[in-house]
């Protein structure tokens, strides 16, 4: 029960730090707390462990955002497994060069991110895909500045969510003994 109050207080901070100061203060960079939490929970923990903690983040987001809800969860976790699926492939480690090679993932995501996210919105909705919408909705500039500020994003939720997944596998392994 512990493990399930910290997790959702660590997700519910990261969505609101999301909607009331990134979403703010970069406005034209395309900064997304919500992607760097993803990608770290999955190198963290799993893909299989962490799938109910990122829908539940996904959702949260579209409610508090006041967005079409469910947008966010089908695109995290088709992000979450893709992103599983190829650390599994080329061995993450929590070293320099998988913490590289985890950051260039950071970096691919954030370039599809925001164009995925824009088609399963409109697709959501019912509204026409056209190519000069889209373009709209994706400002190069936006996007280079959010490469840089997801990439430290990720760095700094990286390291708490490892954190709190080595804390609360820490707390889940104790023996208890019953007198």
């Amino acid at each position: 029960m512990v493990s399930f109050l910290i997790q959702s207080a660590f997700l519910f901070l990261v969505v609101l730090f999301q909607i009331s100061f990134l979403n703010v203060v970069f406005s034209q960079a395309s900064a997304n707390a919500l992607l760097a939490t993803t990608i770290a929970l999955i190198l963290s923990r799993g893909f299989f462990a962490t799938w109910p903690w990122i829908i539940f983040l996904g959702f949260l987001s579209d409610v508090l955002s006041m967005d079409v809800v469910g947008v966010t969860p089908m695109v995290l976790i088709a992000f979450a497994y893709g992103i599983s699926f190829l650390s599994r492939r080329f061995l993450v480690e929590h070293r320099a060069s998988g913490t590289g090679l985890a950051v260039l993932f950071m970096i691919v995501a954030n370039i599809v991110y925001i164009p995925s996210i824009w088609i399963v919105r409109r697709m959501a909705l019912g509204e026409p895909l056209s190519s000069d919408g889209l373009w709209t909705y994706v400002s190069t500039e936006g996007m280079f500045a959010g490469m840089l500020v997801n990439s430290i994003l990720f760095l700094l939720l990286y390291g708490i969510t490892l954190r709190i997944s080595h804390a609360l596998n820490f707390y889940e392994d104790r023996v208890v003994v019953k007198r």
